[in-house]
């Protein structure tokens, strides 16, 4: 079994990705099975989605700290719309009273 550097197995996934020769063709050339390639390119695809997974998790955070903040927001704008509603109704009555 041999044991291939990660300066190397990037380089030869480099090389899959440009698509200039088949899979076949890059594994002969380097003496690589295709099991292992296929290996290699699943691990880099989960690599790839945890760090996707890790921003949208920030992400998310970020939003749902945002989103309390504005429902606090709205909280205290419906609490001094309806202050401000009692305060006028009072101000109409005392003026339909004079």
């Amino acid at each position: 079994m041999a044991v291939w550097s990660e300066e190397l197995k990037q380089r030869i996934l480099e090389e899959g990705k440009e698509g200039k020769v088949t899979v076949t063709e890059l594994c002969r050339k380097y003496g690589l099975g295709l099991s292992t390639y296929y290996k290699w390119v699943d691990k880099e695809k989960l690599e790839d989605n945890s760090d996707e997974v890790s921003q949208l998790k920030n992400m998310l955070k970020k939003m749902e700290t945002e989103n309390k903040m504005l429902k606090e927001a709205l909280a205290d704008k419906e609490l001094e719309l309806r202050v401000n509603q009692e305060l006028l109704k009072k101000t109409k009555l005392r003026e339909k009273t004079k």
